[in-house]
């Protein structure tokens, strides 16, 4: 299996390179994809959000060319700011999107149940794949709270909470980072993505990034290729606003350190990461 990834902007994916690449793949007798699959709303890693336009396009694509898409939508519940974009499913003529979702970011992330909508050609298929391996108890306890219990509710107050530490981390940001440094400014989900000076590593200064009591992802970990060496995902989810705003005082501290000395602070090197 061969993967490829296309640029992301404010506005999401850049289906018209989608477009390019499908329109040269044909013109030039290669392959085509078999499947385009995206974040549409609150993209892990960037946390932008896809227009409604490019959705629309992105349905025409995949009529067209015939290829899946596989809409992953983990985050779309979780919306703080602007209106709601219909789903990348909701648009579609062809029966070629599946839209999947999980239960893990509204409940509770232990629960690791999800569901699908699809054409019947697709659940039919995963019904037969599956052959009774998914869990029976938690999937009844998901449904009875859904149907009776306070998810409703319960959303709307994740989606308080975890708005004001999103709106915390971005006024944090603008206070204490260097002029060069860029971010993202989600309205949901979990996720704020840094671009750092061309010439700052991400992976390169993370040890002393978490010496100074910050962690996060380095962009790299999120391309198929070599790109993102300046990038880093940071999540607010899971700190406090102290947390926050102590974090991103340190990381500030770190990459102008880093600025200052050719984009690295220590040759010490990277063995793992992990973000909470």
């Amino acid at each position: 299996m061969k993967i490829e990834g296309f640029e992301l902007d404010s506005n999401g994916l850049d289906v018209e390179a989608l477009a390019e690449d499908l329109e040269a793949r044909r013109r030039e007798g290669r392959k085509l994809p078999k499947m385009v699959y995206t974040i549409p709303d609150f993209q892990n890693p960037t946390g932008v959000t896809l227009s409604l336009e490019r959705r629309e396009r992105l349905c025409e694509l995949a009529a067209e060319y015939e290829f899946v898409v596989l809409e992953d939508d983990a985050y779309g519940e979780l919306r703080y700011h602007g209106e709601d974009v219909l789903s990348i499913k909701a648009l579609d003529e062809s029966g070629l999107v599946v839209r999947a979702g999980t239960f893990s970011k509204t409940i509770a992330p232990g629960i690791r149940t999800g569901w699908i909508i699809a054409h019947e050609t697709f659940t039919e298929q995963m019904r037969r794949i599956n052959a009774g391996g998914t869990n029976a108890f938690t999937q009844g306890l998901v449904g009875y709270y859904c149907a009776e219990g306070p998810l409703e509710e319960n959303v709307v107050e994740l989606r308080e909470a975890y708005s004001d530490l999103c709106d915390h981390m971005l006024a944090c940001l603008t206070e204490y980072m260097p002029p060069e440094v860029d971010w993202s400014d989600p309205d949901g989900g979990f996720f704020v993505w840094i671009t750092l000076p061309e010439r700052v590593d991400a992976e390169a200064i993370l040890p002393d990034a978490v010496e100074q009591g910050v962690t996060y992802l380095p962009g790299q970990l999120f391309y198929p290729d070599d790109r993102g060496h300046n990038c880093l995902r940071l999540s607010f989810s899971h700190v406090s606003r102290d947390e926050t705003e102590r974090g991103i005082e340190a990381l500030a501290a770190t990459i102008r350190s880093a600025a200052s000395n050719d984009g690295t602070v220590s040759d010490r090197s990277v063995s793992s990461a992990s973000d909470r």
